[in-house]
């Protein structure tokens, strides 16, 4: 839905950004719209600036809380045209999530090598990832019981561990 739509939409808001474009003003301003004013500068630099931990904590007085998760794909790298055999790598998908009264921003950082190959990274060129999110969560989320943004960031950290094979889904 539009941006418009979303201020008024009832219920728990998620807003999954790219987190190159949360860098100007006017996303900001547009952004702050749907999180009822709380949006701060520092908020959105936190989300959206890739480091070597990932950002926690609350930024108080407003309560607003910086949380992440990860996907996790371990890949199989093709060797002379098989796709059997070659060298594994564990590539990790850093999302953190910005958990405020009655809205989450998402953010997928950018990808990083967590062991094996560098042509790892290279080779997954996989972007559907948000979109797999979504929809896993959208169908989890539909006879969960939840209500909350806090419920919405602990169902968007278990759908992560469910797509990287660390948990089976609960559904």
């Amino acid at each position: 839905m539009s941006l418009p739509e979303l201020e008024r939409a009832p219920g728990a808001r998620w807003i999954d950004i790219h987190h190159a474009e949360l860098r100007n003003a006017r996303a900001l301003g547009i952004l702050n719209r749907a999180c009822a004013g709380t949006l701060t500068q520092r908020m959105a630099r936190d989300l959206a600036t890739p480091r070597r931990f990932l950002a926690a904590g609350t930024y108080e007085p407003v309560g607003v809380r910086m949380t992440a998760g990860f996907l996790v794909r371990h890949l199989q790298l093709d060797i002379d045209g098989t796709d059997l055999g070659g060298p594994v790598a564990s590539v990790l998908k850093p999302v953190q999530l910005l958990v405020g009264d009655g809205w989450l921003l998402s953010a997928w950082l950018p990808s990083r090598l967590f062991r094996g190959s560098s042509t790892a990274l290279e080779a997954d060129c996989d972007g559907d990832d948000p979109d797999r999110l979504h929809l896993a969560v959208g169908s989890s989320w539909a006879g969960s019981g939840n209500e909350t943004v806090a419920d919405l960031a602990q169902l968007i950290r278990r759908e992560l561990e469910v797509a990287s094979g660390h948990r089976t889904s609960a559904l």
